[in-house]
């Protein structure tokens, strides 16, 4: 009975590790994704008033090109309720509609670029594709919205019903609200501030607070494994050390209790454990990566924390009450993925680490 309760829980632990390892690989992957997205950073004006035109979001544009170090960004805005058409199979659907000013492989990277000088292409999402023309080889084909006739350029993979184009001087009375630019020195705060004198005061939608906090869980599950591993050496290094010592006391020839007392079987286990705790400390230091913005630039700045704190609260305040953006549900969408697949690894971790401990 024992024999088998043995071999159960070993056939139990190696099944848990594999689905921990799969598990893990998945959340990695998704996490990977998710870190290609940290690299841009997505801001909100703060109030219409503060949006851009078409001419204000020009005079920015240039006014970013004359400075030392000019940022990458688009200026962009999504609405609901516009309607689309294909005059050839006398087609019209509703979607939602972007309008962009700038460089449109800053919000959509795996698509063809457009760009200000690019007025008569569009981008279109799988989901309206499918809608309006009944499949996604529809590049080339020209589409109708606003009484204007656009070229689609390349698809978005999206089954949510979009309609991409970039804003012309006709549509002054469109605002763009949402600024997205590639992120400098690895500091959104930063980038902020730089965007901010081109273009007035925006706020920060911090999805880089949510990718360090969802990696914490990834880097949680190794520790975890870890433990339980250390767990088990010091069992296995304690039984040898009280085998060898159980031997010498039931031997009363001195040359075998001298062989005894120089094969020490647990000292080998406890050189493995301080390896282990070794290799858990190196991926410790590997894998940490303290983003600058929570670093204070003098350590004499007490005010830093309660001010860090304060405008994480903000943030987090300010992306609950925005409306969201495909762009937007491309993050959360991953962060949702990532999240589940993390919770999973630590359930499975945990009781990895128990059955080896």
């Amino acid at each position: 009975m024992k024999n088998k309760s043995v071999v159960k829980r070993k056939i139990l632990t190696v099944v848990i590790g594999l689905l921990l390892l799969i598990s893990y690989i998945l959340g990695n992957i998704e996490m990977g994704k998710l870190g290609s997205k940290m690299d841009y950073v997505n801001l909100l004006s703060q109030g219409d008033e503060n949006g851009m035109t078409y001419s204000l979001a020009e005079s920015a544009h240039q006014r970013n090109q004359q400075s030392d170090e000019p940022l990458q960004f688009v200026n962009w805005c999504q609405e609901s309720g516009g309607r689309v058409s294909y005059k050839e199979l006398n087609r019209m659907e509703a979607a939602e509609i972007m309008a962009v000013y700038g460089r449109t492989d800053l919000l959509f990277s795996d698509c063809e670029v457009m760009d200000i000088e690019n007025k008569n292409g569009c981008l279109i999402s799988k989901g309206l594709a499918f809608r309006l023309l009944g499949g996604t080889d529809v590049v080339g084909n020209i589409l109708e919205y606003n009484s204007r006739e656009y070229e689609v350029i390349d698809v978005v993979e999206s089954d949510i019903p979009l309609f991409v184009y970039e804003l012309g001087e006709e549509d002054s009375s469109i605002v763009l609200d949402r600024a997205t630019m590639i992120c400098i020195q690895n500091s959104p705060k930063q980038t902020k501030a730089a965007y901010d004198k081109v273009a007035g005061m925006w706020s920060l939608v911090d999805y880089q607070m949510i990718f360090y906090g969802i990696k914490i869980v990834y880097f949680i599950v190794p520790w975890m494994l870890g433990v339980g591993l250390l767990l088990s050496i010091r069992r296995y290094k304690n039984s040898a050390r009280k085998s060898v010592v159980n031997r010498i006391n039931r031997i009363s020839d001195d040359s075998i209790k001298n062989y005894l007392k120089k094969n020490r079987e647990w000292m080998i286990w406890e050189m493995i454990m301080f390896l282990t705790l070794f290799f858990m400390i190196m991926f410790t230091v590997i894998q940490i990566r303290v983003p600058l913005d929570i670093i204070p630039d003098k350590w004499s700045n007490f005010e830093f924390w309660s001010e860090f704190y304060k405008n994480k609260q903000e943030s987090v305040l300010l992306m609950r009450s925005m409306k969201r953006g495909v762009v937007d549900l491309g993050y959360i969408t991953g962060f949702q993925r990532a999240s589940i697949i993390g919770v999973i690894s630590i359930v499975q971790a945990w009781t990895l680490a128990r059955l080896i401990a």
